[in-house]
């Protein structure tokens, strides 16, 4: 990993069991340039993303004597939407056919939108609390 960098986007959603999608690079961010690099273990690919947008992430151990950074399953969301041109899209969103949403705090994700003070995060944090509670409906029995 890269000093100023954790996993996210896809590779965090993945680990989450949050995106339906199989992914074939470990993707995160950095403080630093764009990086993409291969060795034994993974294929890992790095955007960068601006200082004071580097929060929302913990250590977790993957297996022993192999710890990382990663996103919270909501900042892995805002970081990909970020990073994305209309990320905030409602068809963006959609198209991303994210699973498993009640996985996802509604609390910690407005919150880190809410830290961030970036129109375009505050308007997919709105976005994606009307999926969790699209998807807590149709699991609801009325």
């Amino acid at each position: 990993m890269l000093p100023g960098s954790y996993v996210s986007l896809q590779s965090a959603l993945a680990y989450y069991g949050l995106n339906p999608e199989y992914v074939t690079q470990t993707l995160g961010v950095s403080t630093n340039r764009p990086a993409h690099w291969r060795n034994a273990l993974d294929d890992f690919r790095f955007q960068h993303l601006a200082i004071h947008l580097v929060f929302g992430y913990q250590q977790v151990n993957f297996m022993p004597g192999q710890d990382a950074f990663i996103a919270f399953p909501e900042k892995a969301l805002l970081d990909l939407i970020h990073l994305t041109p209309n990320g905030d899209d409602s068809a963006f969103l959609a198209g991303l056919r994210l699973q498993n949403l009640e996985q996802l705090d509604p609390q910690r994700l407005q919150a880190l939108a809410d830290r961030a003070g970036k129109p375009k995060w505050l308007r997919a944090a709105a976005r994606i609390l009307v999926l969790i509670e699209n998807e807590a409906s149709t699991y609801t029995i009325g």
